[in-house]
């Protein structure tokens, strides 16, 4: 009879276990939602898009122009198509530091000064999702830039783009200005 009760305690105390952790599971159900539904808006940033001539190429990139298309930039993006890439824009000119947070495809980026002469190029790699943000490699300008070109990494190298060359920008004429920034 002892030994009966002893189990059916048991029995009971792993029914109330599953049952807990069944109501815990149920309640984190709208927190993962949210959490999703964050990830979701963030990939929703829009980008503008635009021609950037550099030497003698001719790219579409789109334009990340504020804080918040900074800070997306090229995260998530599974491909991006030859003759692509993505223009940021600083409101003044400094050394300038990006790391591959996020980032799946191995890019190199120019780092462009103020009368978008570019001053560095730099190859950065994907790193794993399971890296620290303080252990993320950093890639510095090196010299003070107010501009900074992501495209497929080689793309300077196979295009014979270099340190000293200059962009010109024309964007869309539905924004008011055709002319380099």
């Amino acid at each position: 009879m002892e030994s009966q009760l002893k189990n059916s305690g048991k029995r009971a105390k792993t029914k109330l276990i599953r049952l807990a952790t069944c109501l815990l599971l149920v309640l984190a159900m709208p927190l993962v939602s949210d959490c999703a539904a964050a990830g979701d808006k963030k990939d929703q940033v829009t980008f503008r898009k635009a021609k950037l001539e550099l030497g003698q190429k001719r790219l579409t990139v789109e334009l990340a122009e504020n804080d918040e298309q900074r800070q997306q930039g090229l995260m998530h993006r599974k491909s991006l198509e030859d003759g692509y890439g993505m223009l940021f824009i600083f409101p003044q000119q400094r050394v300038l530091t990006f790391w591959m947070k996020n980032t799946l495809l191995p890019l190199s980026i120019g780092y462009f000064d103020k009368d978008q002469k570019l001053v560095t190029i730099v190859k950065m790699n994907p790193e794993s999702p399971m890296v620290l943000d303080e252990n993320l490699k950093r890639y510095p300008s090196v010299q003070p830039a107010k501009y900074a070109l992501e495209v497929p990494q080689g793309w300077f190298d196979s295009n014979n783009i270099k340190t000293g060359s200059v962009f010109k920008l024309t964007r869309p004429k539905s924004t008011g200005s055709k002319s380099s920034q």
